[in-house]
């Protein structure tokens, strides 16, 4: 069962808002960034949608439209490092 499914999506909420905030008001002056991401579902479908939220300084605010899956969160981060880009990650372009 599901937090949504079960109404408890609540839990989840408080949850971030109180484990996450000291870091997420650090992170804002700090040369760091927050990646709040979920899990994909099981299926492929292009209604796979998932939330994905970077904040930080070095975020720029704003809502973004392109797609994005676990290999291409992994190549942006390989690129802000300056790492040899791994696996599936390969192929794949890095988030603007």
């Amino acid at each position: 069962m599901t937090c949504t499914t079960a109404g408890l999506t609540w839990v989840g909420d408080r949850w971030i808002k109180t484990e996450l905030n000291g870091f997420l008001q650090w992170a804002r002056t700090q040369n760091s960034l927050l990646i709040l991401t979920w899990v994909e579902a099981e299926d492929a479908s292009s209604d796979n949608r998932i939330p994905l939220v970077f904040a930080g300084r070095i975020a720029t605010p704003g809502r973004y439209s392109e797609p994005v899956n676990a290999y291409r969160l992994l190549r942006t981060l390989e690129d802000m490092y300056h790492l040899a880009p791994t696996g599936r990650a390969l192929p794949r372009r890095s988030l603007n």
